[in-house]
């Protein structure tokens, strides 16, 4: 997830949607709208940076006037079409209580932030973000030692 998309990445989002249909299914070539919807309304801050990542492309839209007209029509359609599907996914309790504390709290980590030395291992496929060891507020146990399930010297279990 880029919190700040940048002029490739605003080429990329224009030449994507300039040419690829948007739908409702995992069709090849296809934009699935709904997959898109369902994964913001899942995550507030992925919801923030997609709805700012459009706004900023359709500001590129209106600067640019090297762009065919069919093109930005296009562009702008689907800009829309895929904001409006995003704003009508209905949120769950989680998401509106995050989306209350807004941009107030820190969402997401800069790109230079993102260094696996620095953050740990990543938290594995059904792991849960507590036990990971940047973010769990268990301060006595040194950062090194593992805490994933399957790493753990389950030989100390009673029972």
């Amino acid at each position: 997830q880029a919190a700040q998309i940048d002029d490739k990445d605003e080429r990329d989002v224009v030449s994507l949607l300039g040419q690829a249909p948007l739908g409702e299914s995992d069709a090849r070539g296809v934009v699935n709208v709904a997959y898109v919807a369902r994964l913001c309304a899942g995550e507030w801050g992925l919801y923030y940076d997609v709805l700012a990542g459009i706004a900023q492309v359709r500001g590129v839209l209106e600067s640019r006037d090297d762009l065919e007209p069919a093109l930005v029509q296009r562009v702008r359609e689907a800009l829309d079409r895929l904001a409006a599907a995003i704003e009508a996914e209905p949120k769950p309790t989680k998401w509106k209580l995050r989306a209350k504390v807004g941009t107030h709290k820190r969402w997401h980590d800069d790109v230079e932030d993102q260094d696996a030395e620095d953050h740990g291992p990543p938290i594995p496929p059904g792991g849960r973000e507590r036990d990971h060891p940047r973010v769990s507020s268990k301060a006595t146990r040194p950062i090194t030692e593992s805490r994933w399930p399957w790493q753990r010297d389950d030989s100390r279990r009673i029972g």
